[in-house]
Order: structure tokens, then sequence, then C-alpha cells
């Protein structure tokens, strides 16, 4: 049962992320043209489509998926430390 809290955990962390970001896009500053959010939504696009084709299958994550994940994470996190 733990995993499944986990998993709650880091959706309420998601969810939060996402209402604040919004909050972020409605302010005259959160407007102004950052060309790596582009970037960066593709990335988690590509999470979102892995994670729909393990559902698609039946089944759980698979380590494979993980470590794809993690490699889209990585290139989020380098996208924005380059246009910091």
């Amino acid at each position: 049962m733990t995993a499944r809290r986990d998993l709650l955990q880091v959706e309420e962390q998601l969810r939060r992320i996402a209402a604040l970001l919004e909050r972020i896009a409605g302010k005259p500053a959160g407007n102004k043209e950052h060309p790596e959010l582009a970037e960066v939504a593709k990335r988690f696009t590509r999470i979102g489509d892995t994670l729909q084709k393990s559902l698609d299958a039946g089944r759980g994550v698979t380590a494979t998926q993980v470590r794809g994940i993690a490699t889209q994470l990585e290139a989020v996190a380098a996208t924005l430390r380059e246009h910091a």
C-alpha cells in the first residue's frame, strides 16, 4: 500500500504545481516569452504518453519505462538550467 500512497502524493504535488503554473501564467510577468517552455511541454507529453501506454497494456510501469521517464525529467532539468 506504500507505493499507492506515494503515487497519490506525487499526484497531489503535480496538481498543486499545475495550479500554481496556471496562476503564474495569469500574471503579466508570467506572460513573457519563454521558448524553453515548448521543449519542457514536449518532454512532459512524452512522460504522459509513456504512462498511458503502460495503462493501455494493463500493467504497471516497467523498469525501461521508468528509465525513459527519468531521461525526460533529466532533459527538462537541463533545459531549465540552460535558460535560467
